[in-house]
């Protein structure tokens, strides 16, 4: 695993979890993809449970599916206008 990764890692070995680490690594201005990165190297997870942590890190929803099921809303809209730009 990189060394970029090595202040995440302490952070693993004294107890934080892997959403404060996600947490942690946003705010310091990792983006997206290289918190999820971080989050399957330090925390050994798969992309599905890294995505999870990602979407559940803040509070504002609690799962993953919870998450693409908000995305519904919006996409149905998107190719309602693009239907609508077509006809």
């Amino acid at each position: 695993m990189s060394e970029e990764f090595s202040l995440y890692r302490g952070f693993k070995e004294r107890g934080e979890s892997a959403a404060a680490c996600w947490l942690i690594a946003r705010d310091a201005g990792l983006d997206f993809f290289a918190a999820i990165r971080m989050l399957r190297g330090v925390f050994d997870l798969s992309l599905q449970e890294a995505k999870e942590v990602a979407v559940t890190a803040d509070g504002r929803f609690t799962s993953l599916d919870e998450y693409q099921a908000s995305l519904l809303p919006a996409l149905k809209g998107a190719f309602k206008a693009l239907e609508s730009e077509t006809a």
